[in-house]
């Protein structure tokens, strides 16, 4: 089984910058809400998730890849924080989930 936090672990190291430069998380949350418009959006938080996670390392922004589950009905979710701040996802959806693992 493909192993998703021992592989993104691998790339964990961001390029140096301002850890978290308010204008390219920006210009990358952005990106990915216009994808979602093109993309089926059930089902599609991990690999978005993952995907922003990534881009946010690449450009030197110090992001939390965290994944959630609820009980009632059983779900689960996963987004990207920084800081406090969710950069994909719905805040008020993200709400609705206990967070189980956290990849910094």
């Amino acid at each position: 089984m493909f192993d998703i936090p021992a592989s993104l672990a691998q790339h964990r190291t961001p390029r140096q910058g301002k850890p978290n430069d308010e204008t390219r998380l920006h210009k990358i949350a952005r990106a990915f809400l216009i994808s979602a418009a093109l993309v089926r959006a059930a089902d599609q938080c991990l690999p978005r998730a993952i995907a922003v996670y990534r881009l946010c390392l690449r450009h030197g922004i110090v992001a939390s890849l965290i994944f959630g589950v609820r009980l009632h009905p059983f779900a689960a979710h996963s987004w990207v924080q920084v800081d406090d701040a969710v950069v994909v996802g719905d805040l008020e959806q993200v709400r609705l989930y206990a967070p189980i693992l956290v990849l910094p």
